[in-house]
């Protein structure tokens, strides 16, 4: 039976999730080229050989009764790696790198032995200063990397530090699996969440949901407004991304709402979103792009043809001015076969 990344990572969360979606990119042949990159760059050499080429083992939560479990370890006949990935959680029992040296130091059957630290470079430094203080707990003065690597060297062991965004440059790509650990990991642990004092007045009132019960009303008001004006549609979704619904034609569908994506592009919450793919007739679908640009849809690489509508002034009544708005665009829609522009 083929492997499943998904039940690999059911379950997981944070540091184990990436530790396991690492494992998995070194474990499969088809990420290679991020394997070659990757033992490059751990080895500090230019050979670039991948896992079936160095013929590694790679192993996740492998447990030791006496020392532990270790994230990860790599291993051949000749050489292993223990790799311990750390975000913000601290060392456990706050002598865990020194237990992992004992794990090291009881493998006599490898040649050369590896104990790697994998964090942020902004949390390096806090890391190294616990990893002496564990040594310090032994009765072994430890004060810097140089007389680190100089101890555990002494006991066969190489010392490695890497840090997360040099791997995330390494792996820069499209490939789906890479992107959304560089994702992930930007979100959750690199780009930390800062706010200026005028988001923090906005934060501590209540305007923030005032407004969106003024935007989420007024796209509801909208709705009955379209619906007395017999136009087809569909049942309201919401999620933290946008509320809005499906406005369905014989040529296709487009969709009507508040969007958080295009309002952060477009200073505006309500939006009409229309895909190529939501074309259903494909000698339509390829003149679409010219046309829709003609009567003033804007085109977005993610997010398809927009067309927003920006508040120009305070009204008494905002669902009827959007909505009139709103209604001469889709009675053009309504009348077009895609031929011409409405100025022809």
């Amino acid at each position: 039976m083929k492997h499943n990344f998904l039940n690999t990572i059911e379950g997981l969360s944070n540091e184990n999730l990436i530790t396991e979606s690492l494992a998995y990119m070194l474990s499969h042949p088809e990420f290679s080229i991020y394997q070659k990159l990757f033992y490059s760059h751990l080895f500090s050499i230019s050979e670039h050989k991948d896992t079936e080429e160095w013929e590694f083992e790679i192993l996740t939560q492998d447990y030791n009764p006496e020392h532990g479990i270790p994230d990860l370890v790599i291993q051949n006949s000749n050489s292993i790696i223990i790799l311990e990935n750390k975000f913000w959680a601290d060392f456990s029992q706050k002598n865990q790198y020194w237990r992992y040296t004992q794990i090291l130091l009881e493998k006599n059957d490898f040649e050369k032995k590896y104990l790697v630290l994998l964090c942020l470079k902004n949390k390096l430094g806090y890391f190294k200063l616990k990893i002496y203080e564990q040594f310090k707990l032994k009765g072994i003065k430890i004060s810097n990397e140089s007389e680190l690597t100089k101890y555990l060297n002494n006991s066969g062991i190489e010392p490695i530090f890497l840090i997360w965004e040099d791997i995330i440059n390494l792996f820069m790509s499209k490939n789906l699996l890479s992107e959304s650990i560089e994702q992930f990991i930007n979100t959750r642990f690199i780009n930390l969440i800062t706010i200026q004092k005028e988001e923090l007045t906005l934060l501590n009132s209540k305007t923030i949901p005032n407004l969106l019960n003024i935007i989420w009303n007024t796209v509801d008001q909208i709705k009955g407004i379209l619906n007395n004006e017999k136009f087809k549609i569909g049942r309201t979704g919401q999620s933290r991304l946008f509320y809005g619904y499906t406005i369905y034609y014989d040529w296709g569908n487009l969709w009507f709402g508040q969007y958080i994506d295009s309002w952060r592009t477009y200073d505006t919450p309500f939006v009409i979103q229309l895909r190529e793919n939501w074309i259903s007739e494909e000698h339509i679908r390829k003149k679409a792009p010219e046309y829709l640009r003609s009567i003033g849809f804007i085109e977005n690489s993610d997010l398809g043809f927009l067309f927003p509508f920006n508040i120009e002034n305070s009204s008494t009544n905002l669902a009827e001015d959007i909505a009139l708005k709103l209604i001469e665009t889709l009675r053009i829609l309504e009348k077009v076969n895609f031929e011409n522009s409405p100025s022809a």
